[in-house]
This record gives C-alpha cells, sequence and structure tokens, in this order.
C-alpha cells in the first residue's frame, strides 16, 4: 500500500515463462492507474492478437479492449482476462542521468521504444489484471498459444493469488490470509496463516515447498485432501484428510523454504 493507493502483486515462474498477477488495485486520486507489462527498445516488428488474428501495429499507439496477446522480439505478452491494452511504439528522449543522478552520460539520446501497459482507468476499486510472458516462441507458436496457454490462473484475489501449470503439474500461491485453495477436481488445500506455497506434483506423491515472508511465524498447518505420509503429517480418516504441522525456520533462517514431502497412500 502506498500513499492514495493499494494492490497486491505476485509474480510465478514456470518453466515456460512467468504469470504475474494483481488484485485489490484501488486509489483514491483522480489520476488515471496503470499497470506496465514491459517497456524496452524496439526490436523487432509488433503484431496483435485480436479474436485469434495477428495483425501488425498500425501507428504509433492503440488502446483495445479485446486485445488477447502482443509479440515482439520473440516473445508473447497474453493478457488473461478481459483488459484495456495499450500498445505504443515511439521514438524517446532522454538521458541516463536523468535515470541515475550519479551516471557521468548527461547526453541526450534518442532510441525507438516498445511500451505495453494495462490502464485500470482513474480510482480504481478492487480493479485486477493478469498475464502471462513467455519467451523464446517464434510467429507461428505465438497465435496458436492463446488456445493452449500452460498456465490457468486458480485464484486471484487480495487474499489469495495462485496458478496451475500445466506441464509439470505444478502449483503456485501467494496466500496474503488464512484460506482455502483448489488445487485440482476434488482436492483442496487450507491453510492457516499467511504463507508462499509451491506443489509439485508426481503420481504417487507430491512435494510442498512452504516459506514465509512475514519472518515471524514458529509453525503453519496445512489440510489436504486425501491420505498422505510424511513428516509433520496426520491422517483424519473421517473427514479423508491429511494435516500437515510445518516448523519454520527463526532468527537468522527465517524467511526460508521449508521442503516436504508427501506419500499417497
Amino acid at each position: 500500500r502506498k500513499e492514495g493507493g493499494a494492490a497486491r502483486k505476485a509474480w510465478f515462474l514456470g518453466s515456460e515463462g512467468w504469470v504475474c498477477l494483481g488484485a485489490g488495485i484501488s486509489a483514491e486520486r483522480e489520476e488515471r492507474v496503470t499497470t506496465s507489462i514491459n517497456q524496452c527498445r524496439l526490436a523487432s516488428d509488433v503484431l496483435l492478437l485480436r479474436n485469434g488474428v495477428a495483425s501488425p501495429l498500425t501507428g504509433s499507439e492503440t488502446a483495445l479492449d479485446d486485445l488477447q496477446a502482443v509479440y515482439h522480439d520473440g516473445v508473447g505478452y497474453y493478457l488473461l482476462g478481459s483488459h484495456q491494452g495499450t500498445v505504443r511504439a515511439v521514438a524517446q528522449n532522454g538521458t541516463w542521468s536523468g535515470i541515475e543522478e550519479r551516471s557521468p552520460r548527461t547526453e541526450a539520446g534518442t532510441e525507438e521504444v516498445l511500451s505495453l501497459w494495462i490502464d485500470h482507468g482513474s480510482r480504481p476499486q478492487e480493479a485486477a489484471y493478469a498475464y502471462a510472458i513467455l519467451p523464446g516462441i517464434d510467429l507461428d507458436r505465438f497465435a496458436a498459444l492463446e488456445d493452449d496457454i500452460p498456465v490457468r490462473v486458480l485464484s486471484n484475489s487480495a487474499g489469495l493469488q495462485a496458478v496451475s501449470w500445466t506441464e509439470g503439474q505444478m502449483v503456485q500461491a501467494a496466500f496474503y490470509e488464512p484460506g482455502i485453495l483448489n488445487v485440482g477436481e476434488d482436492v483442496s488445500l487450507h491453510v492457516d496463516a499467511p504463507c508462499l506455497l509451491m506443489i509439485r506434483f508426481n503420481e504417487d506423491d507430491c512435494t510442498l515447498s512452504v516459506s514465509d515472508p512475514t519472518q515471524e511465524l514458529n509453525r503453519t498447518h496445512l489440510l489436504f485432501d486425501g491420505d498422505f505420509a510424511g513428516e509433520g503429517c496426520v491422517y483424519r480418516q473421517t473427514e479423508g484428510k491429511t494435516v500437515i504441522a510445518i516448523d519454520l525456520p527463526r532468527g537468522g533462517n527465517a524467511g526460508e523454504t521449508i521442503d516436504v514431502k508427501l506419500l499417497r497412500r
């Protein structure tokens, strides 16, 4: 939270790229609120994906309500949901000393720059965004991936942000408060305190990776659907759930990630 505004933001990294989520975006001032996706030197043509069809950017700037994705320099930027996306490709003037006061480079320079952002309007209340960045793809795969993006948003709220990567069967979540996350068909996970969580599924087991970014907790408890064995696990047969007690590092190791391997029974 900053003066006049608030937001919850999380970034999740997978094998094919990363996902950026924002939720609870609110502001009291009249200025427009935007989320920058990228700003970089213009290195290639820019393609816009709309209604499944990729076409070149025409003109220097366009704002679209139906923008699905943008392609530039081998990178696909995919808007996951309905957003007003703005794309600009123009020459910009500036100095390095204007960015870094101590820079000895005071001479003015001009570069062609690509800017891509989401516009939330003025004084948004509980606005949200979701987008994926997938580098190293070619033009043919760019359009095809719109129907086969390898990640799914499970939750994007001010209390819980989470994604599921289809390849590798991995779930990642940022809990800002105690809550429940549905991680699969008829499978849920309950946590009793704020934490960062990752689950990597295999055929007969899974690995939980848990950390406490607040560095204030001694222990956290998770309640997972199914019968699992592992360190700190107790199976509740009447509920069909496994309670996992995780002792968290303290002192100089506070905030470190703890891995717990769970075996299906």
